[in-house]
């Protein structure tokens, strides 16, 4: 990781990742609008029908100068942009949880990132390079299992503007992230996520299920992503 600043002072944090998937998955829109803090909305793709978002991601030794390889997991929920605060961005999600096998980029993802996290026992991130897919368990049971289902992939240059929004302990965040490296997304029918009856997704009531996948996005096996995180500004 290396960190710089925006033209207006603000430190921009940026992480390097060399596998990345993130599968956009279809859940009842009550569920989705009841994973988001208030004044946010989940977007509809339709009636009834929200998106939640499942990130896999291996990260390189070296972030932060110090981190060894390291695996993270994310569940968020795809909410409206703010328009009022930035350009447009590609996307905006609010982030309902991250867990990780690293405690120190779990203690920088909640202090610095203000993300609410998972601290599961003995976390195990499986991630299958070749398939593109992976499956993540702790002492309490397996989490989620998630794989690409398209045969071919094309990888190309992609960068994305992303809003991200989080509450911790009740007030309320946005931070301005991008995303730059190469990427192949896809529709094809068949994908889905199944999760697990975890304590990860308690509060969501989902149970145990395969969630359809909407839309399958991803890294090649071996990548070279960059993440940018810019300092969280505080909302409420």
């Amino acid at each position: 990781m290396t960190s710089t600043h925006t033209p207006w002072g603000r430190a921009v944090h940026r992480w390097r990742v060399d596998l990345n998937l993130d599968f956009l998955c279809e859940i009842p829109l009550e569920i989705a609008a009841a994973a988001v803090p208030p004044g946010l909305q989940p977007v509809p793709v339709r009636p009834g029908v929200g998106l939640m978002a499942i990130g896999l991601l291996s990260f390189v030794p070296g972030n932060l100068g110090y981190l060894p390889r390291f695996a993270e997991m994310s569940c968020s929920v795809v909410v409206h942009p703010d328009l009022s605060a930035d350009v447009t961005p590609d996307f905006a999600m609010s982030v309902f949880k991250v867990a990780s096998d690293s405690p120190q980029f779990l203690r920088w993802a909640r202090h610095k990132d203000k993300m609410p996290v998972h601290r599961g026992r003995d976390l195990r991130f499986e991630l299958d390079r070749a398939q593109l897919g992976g499956r993540l368990g702790d002492a309490d049971g397996p989490i989620c299992e998630m794989y690409n289902v398209h045969p071919a992939p094309r990888f190309e240059p992609r960068s994305l503007r992303i809003q991200v929004f989080t509450a911790v302990d009740g007030i309320r965040w946005m931070l301005r992230t991008g995303w730059a490296g190469d990427m192949f997304e896809h529709q094809q029918p068949g994908g889905t996520v199944r999760v697990f009856d975890h304590p990860f997704f308690a509060p969501l009531g989902l149970g145990e299920r395969d969630l359809p996948c909407h839309t399958q996005m991803m890294t090649p096996p071996r990548g070279k992503a960059l993440m940018s995180f810019e300092e969280p500004v505080r909302l409420t």
